[in-house]
């Protein structure tokens, strides 16, 4: 889900840049997607500490990263929707 809302917000069908190889290596570092994303065409649309970043920073971790679980990450979007930092 965090990667299709990354999609939406970029509008960028192709997450990962690059060729085929790049983006397969890319791909399995998924938790690094928002800095991948960042770099691509429409990388400013994705500022550092913006709203996009805030909602899919731990949505997109690994598990045993920290990733969040869909409660608590409903929790950090309706904290954010109200306007809290």
């Amino acid at each position: 889900m965090a990667i299709t809302l990354l999609v939406a917000a970029t509008g960028q069908m192709l997450v990962y840049p690059g060729s085929v190889f790049q983006r397969q290596a890319m791909a399995t570092q998924g938790w690094m997607v928002l800095n991948y994303a960042r770099n691509a065409d429409q990388g400013s649309r994705v500022p550092r500490f913006g709203v996009v970043e805030r909602v899919l920073e731990r949505a997109v971790l690994k598990a045993d990263m920290g990733r969040v679980s869909a409660r608590e990450w409903l929790g950090i979007v309706e904290t954010i929707a109200q306007g809290i930092p």
